[in-house]
């Protein structure tokens, strides 16, 4: 998590801000992954005293600082497959009620990304982009489910969700969200 926290901050130290770095180091952390986002929070506040999120708001702006800040605020919750694979290994479920809860996961989960992917279609069609939208459907979501948002909107437009993104918006947002909804 310290070496993380050190390379946000060179990443954002001096004039300008590397904003590829920016890219790398915020869309490779999620609630899970090692380092945890919240654990990198913790350690750029304690280290620069100040907030990842302060920083962030002082080095980029618009459509890139709105899915960063939603990125990094949704990443440091636990997914609901991270907290199911913890009561499994924990041995506190049993495994028939693991069971169901797995399947009305996959059930909910399905339903939640065809909605979502629904919303990056609306917000994509037309003259211009709803780039809120696009962030509250993608950049608020764990890894996981960007991949499920991707396949349910391969399968109802018949076009990737990356390929959509890649014309629909510019800049280092634009590499932000193709770098969230590629694979982990």
């Amino acid at each position: 998590a310290d070496f993380v926290a050190r390379r946000l901050e060179a990443a954002m130290k001096g004039f300008g801000t590397d904003e590829h770095i920016l890219v790398r180091l915020l869309g490779g952390l999620d609630a899970v992954s090692e380092p945890s986002v919240g654990a990198v929070s913790a350690a750029y506040e304690r280290k620069y005293g100040r907030t990842l999120h302060e920083a962030l708001r002082s080095e980029i702006s618009g459509s890139f600082l709105k899915a960063a800040i939603a990125w990094t605020e949704a990443a440091a919750k636990p997914s609901l497959e991270a907290l199911t694979e913890a009561a499994f290994d924990e041995g506190t479920a049993s495994l028939e009620a693991l069971d169901a809860l797995l399947e009305e996961r996959d059930e909910i989960s399905a339903a939640v990304a065809a909605a979502d992917a629904g919303t990056v279609r609306d917000a994509c069609r037309g003259f211009g982009t709803d780039d809120g939208a696009l962030v509250a459907a993608l950049a608020c979501r764990s890894k996981p489910h960007l991949q499920r948002v991707g396949r349910a909107y391969y399968d109802a437009y018949g076009e990737t969700l990356v390929g959509v993104l890649r014309g629909e918006t510019s800049g280092w947002y634009r590499l932000l969200l193709n770098y969230l909804a590629l694979a982990p």
